[in-house]
């Protein structure tokens, strides 16, 4: 079983958490790997006056089969990043050109996951390029493709070459 999660608010516009491109990802990503167990799940709060984006992204999710799980307490989240393999932060990946403003300027939420050794998949903006340095280059994306390809490339990978990427992500996040 290889268990993805995408932890943030759910709002629209500027510095979202790309929710909509992570259910893309996913699909594009079940086709590479059809028969495989493999599961996403979106997690976070409403944002104030975003209820309806979230309900947009809850359909499309549903469709794909990908969990979307609203208004989780701390507690839960921290339990989905415990059972989690792979983190994706891709906030800016749709903004081709953008201003880098536009990207996720840290990755509290990436880091939290990463302490509990999931290796992270993340735009090549912001913070969460900054976090990765020192991992596989394959690890930064710019695409929704390169999202779905890198992560299978994740999956591909012989057992303890990806644990010892969990160990380097477990070991970033405490840095």
């Amino acid at each position: 079983r290889f268990r993805i999660i995408l932890p943030g608010r759910f709002f629209s516009g500027t510095q979202c958490k790309e929710h909509l491109a992570a259910i893309s990802a996913f699909s594009q990503l079940r086709a590479l790997l059809p028969d495989q167990d493999i599961s996403l799940k979106l997690v976070g709060h409403v944002a104030t006056n975003h209820r309806r984006y979230a309900q947009k992204v809850k359909s499309r999710a549903k469709k794909e089969g990908v969990e979307v799980v609203l208004d989780a307490g701390r507690d839960v989240l921290l339990d989905l990043m415990k059972e989690s393999d792979v983190v994706w932060a891709i906030t800016g990946i749709s903004d081709r050109g953008a201003d880098p403003a536009d990207a996720e300027h840290f990755g509290i939420a990436l880091l939290e996951s990463m302490r509990f050794g999931n290796v992270p998949v993340v735009v090549n903006k912001g913070g969460p390029r900054e976090i990765t340095s020192g991992f596989p280059d394959f690890l930064r994306v710019t695409s929704v493709r390169e999202l779905a390809l890198s992560t299978m490339e994740l999956y591909d990978m012989s057992h303890e070459d990806f644990l010892g990427l969990k160990i380097k992500s477990h070991s970033r996040a405490r840095e």
